[in-house]
C-alpha cells in the first residue's frame, strides 16, 4: 500500500469539524482564514494515521439517505426502527471497510434517549487510533 492521504479536518474547541480547503477551515472573528498550519494555503490532507482517522470519521458522519447517489448507504435514524446493535454493526461494518484499518481493539457504546455514541480503539497499518462520536 502507498501513503494514505485523506482530506483534512478540523475540530474546534466547541467540537464542530471542518473540511480543510486552501489550507482553512473557517473564518477568524476578523474575516481572515483560519489555517490548519501557519498561512500554508497547500497544506489540505493528512497523511498515514491522521488520513484513516479523518477518513473514517467522514464515512461515519454519512446519515442514511443523506446521499442522493446512495440513498441505502450512512447511519440510520432511530425513528425508523433502528436499535443499539444495528447502530453497532454499522459502525463495525463502516470501520472495517477503511483502507488501512487492520482491528477494532475496544468497542463500547450507550444510547440515552434518542442519541447514540460509541468510543473505538482500532488498530491501523500506522499504529493505533481512537475515535468517539
Amino acid at each position: 500500500m502507498g501513503i494514505m492521504k485523506c482530506r483534512r479536518l478540523k475540530t474546534d474547541d466547541d467540537k464542530v469539524r471542518h473540511v480543510v480547503w486552501f489550507g482553512s477551515y473557517g473564518k477568524n472573528n476578523d474575516g481572515t482564514a483560519k489555517f490548519y498550519n501557519g498561512n500554508d494555503k497547500h497544506d489540505n490532507y493528512g497523511t498515514d494515521n491522521e488520513a484513516i482517522a479523518d477518513l473514517l470519521t467522514q464515512k461515519l458522519n454519512v446519515i442514511k439517505n443523506e446521499l442522493w447517489y446512495q440513498i441505502n448507504n450512512g447511519l440510520p435514524l432511530f425513528d425508523k426502527g433502528a436499535t443499539k446493535g444495528i447502530f453497532d454493526a454499522y459502525i463495525f461494518n463502516k470501520t472495517m471497510t477503511v483502507d488501512g484499518i487492520i482491528s477494532i481493539d475496544k468497542f463500547q457504546s450507550k444510547v440515552i434517549g434518542h442519541t447514540y455514541t460509541f468510543s473505538m480503539v482500532c488498530t491501523t497499518l500506522y499504529g493505533t487510533i481512537e475515535t468517539s462520536y
